[in-house]
C-alpha cells in the first residue's frame, strides 16, 4: 500500500482509543497522530535507512552510448548459477538509465523459471509519470527550437525527418533484446518480470535453498525485520517513552510516570505498527513476520498490488470512516446519530445503541459506497477491454516476451 494509506490506517487504529480522541478535543494532544507516525514507521526504516546499508555483489549499469541488454541478462543468469554452485546468497542491482532531467530510458528483465532463461529488452524513453510527450519537451527540443528560429520550420522538419533514425532520443527506439540461460532450478517469490525505470532500479537476491533450488527475492532489503511482528513489540516502549513523565520517575512517583497517556501510547504504537504489516500482507511481496526465528519473507496473500488504485482507495476510505465514527462516538457531544438507533436512550453508553449504530453506519457509509464504486470499476474494465479487443494472458514465456533467442 502507499504511504498515505499506511498513515491513515495508523491514525484509524489510534482513534479506537477513547483517550486519544478525547485528548484531541480537550487538550489538543497529538496522541492520535502517534498512530500515523508508527503506521508509516516500517517503510520509513526501509526506504530511509535499510536500503542504504544493503551491499551488492554485482551492479549492472547500462549507458545510452551502449544500450546492451546482454549486460543485465547475462549478469542475472550468472548470479543464479553462482548462488547454486557456491551455496551462498548473491545480490544484484540494476541501475536506472537517466537520459535527461525529465526522461529515463526504460529496460525490462524477465526470469523464466520454466525455460531457465533471463530476458532483457531495452525500452523507450519515459517521463517521471511513465508517459511520453505530455506537455514536456523531449530531450533535444531546445536545439530544435533554435534551429527553427535560424533556418525556418520547413527546413528543420525536412532535416529532422532525415536524421530521426540516427538520433539517440528518437522515439520509439528499435527494440533490442537478449536472452541468457542458467542451469539451476529456481523458486521465484514475486513477478517474473521487472521494469527498470525511474528513481532507483530494482535489487535481486538469489538464495540457495535446502531443496536445491535458488530462491529469487525482489528488492530483498524491503519488508524484512522492519515489517515484523517482533519489531512491533519493540515499538511499544518507544511510544511509552514519548508520553511518560520522566520528571515524576526521578522524583519516585511511578504512578505519574506511567500515566494514562503513556500506557495508551504503548498499545497504540504496537497496534499501528502491526496494522501496517497486516495491510502489506494483502499484496504479493509478503513480510518476514517473526525474526530472528524466521529468515525469509512469507508469501503475501496476493489480493492486490501496492500500486492498485482501488485497494488503496478502499483502505483509505475505510480508515477515514473509522476515524469519523470514533471521533463522533468518543466526542464530548456526538454530532450525528444513525437512524436505526435514534429512538434508543442512553447514547453510546448503551450497548444496544452502539451495536445498532455501528451496523447502520457500516452498511450505509462503508459497504454501499464501496460496492457502488467496485461496480463502476468492473463496468469500466469490461467496456475498456471489450472496445479494444484486448486479450489478456496470465504469463508469457521468456522467448516470446523477448522476441526470440539470443541478440535481436
Amino acid at each position: 500500500m502507499k504511504g498515505i494509506t499506511h498513515f491513515l490506517v495508523g491514525v484509524a487504529t489510534a482513534s479506537c482509543f477513547p483517550l486519544a480522541v478525547r485528548s484531541a478535543y480537550d487538550d489538543k494532544s497529538y496522541l492520535i497522530l502517534l498512530g500515523g507516525l508508527f503506521g508509516i514507521m516500517s517503510d520509513t526504516l526501509d526506504f530511509k535507512f535499510a536500503r542504504y546499508f544493503w551491499k551488492h555483489d554485482y551492479r549492472v549499469r547500462i549507458t545510452e552510448d551502449n544500450l546492451d541488454p546482454a549486460a543485465a541478462a547475462e549478469t542475472i543468469a550468472k548470479a543464479i548459477d553462482e548462488a547454486a554452485a557456491t551455496g551462498r546468497p548473491v545480490r544484484v542491482k540494476l541501475d536506472i538509465l537517466r537520459f535527461s532531467t525529465n526522461y529515463y530510458r526504460t529496460y525490462a528483465v524477465m526470469i523464466d523459471d520454466r525455460k531457465k532463461q533471463v530476458s532483457c529488452v531495452i525500452g523507450p524513453l519515459k517521463t517521471m509519470s511513465h508517459c511520453m510527450g505530455r506537455g514536456e519537451n523531449m530531450p533535444g527540443e531546445e536545439s530544435k527550437k533554435r534551429a527553427v528560429e535560424k533556418d525556418g520550420p520547413i527546413a528543420v522538419l525536412e532535416k529532422f525527418a532525415k536524421e530521426a533514425p540516427a538520433l539517440p532520443n528518437s522515439m520509439p527506439v528499435p527494440t533490442r533484446g537478449h536472452i541468457a540461460s542458467f542451469k539451476a532450478d529456481v523458486n521465484n517469490t514475486y513477478y517474473s518480470d521487472a521494469e527498470v525505470g525511474i528513481f532507483s532500479g530494482p535489487d535481486f537476491e538469489f538464495i540457495p535453498q535446502k531443496d536445491g533450488r535458488v530462491r529469487i527475492d525482489f528488492i530483498p532489503w524491503h519488508r524484512r525485520w522492519t515489517h515484523s511482528i517482533t519489531l512491533g513489540l519493540l515499538m511499544g516502549p518507544i511510544g511509552f517513552a514519548l508520553f511518560a513523565d520522566w520528571g515524576a520517575l526521578f522524583a519516585g512517583n511511578l504512578a505519574a510516570f506511567a500515566n494514562p497517556f503513556a500506557v495508551n501510547a504503548f498499545f497504540i504504537s504496537i497496534l499501528a505498527f502491526w496494522a501496517h504489516v497486516f495491510v502489506d500482507q494483502t499484496g504479493h511481496l509478503g513480510s518476514n513476520l517473526f525474526p530472528p526465528w524466521t529468515k525469509f519473507r512469507s508469501l503475501g496473500w496476493r489480493w492486490c498490488t501496492s500500486a492498485s488504485p482501488f485497494p488503496n482507495l478502499m483502505v483509505n476510505y475505510i480508515s477515514a470512516a473509522i476515524i469519523l465514527w470514533n471521533m463522533n462516538a468518543f466526542a464530548p457531544t456526538p454530532v450525528f446519530t444513525p437512524p436505526w438507533a435514534a429512538g434508543i436512550p442512553g447514547g453510546f453508553t448503551n450497548m444496544t445503541y452502539c451495536i445498532l449504530s455501528l451496523l447502520n453506519y457500516v452498511g450505509v457509509v462503508i459497504v454501499l459506497p464501496l460496492l457502488f464504486l467496485y461496480a463502476i470499476v468492473l463496468l469500466y474494465r469490461h467496456i475498456y477491454y471489450k472496445s479494444r479487443s484486448i486479450r489478456l494472458e496470465e504469463a508469457f514465456s521468456g522467448e516470446d516476451w523477448a522476441g526470440g533467442g539470443g541478440d535481436m
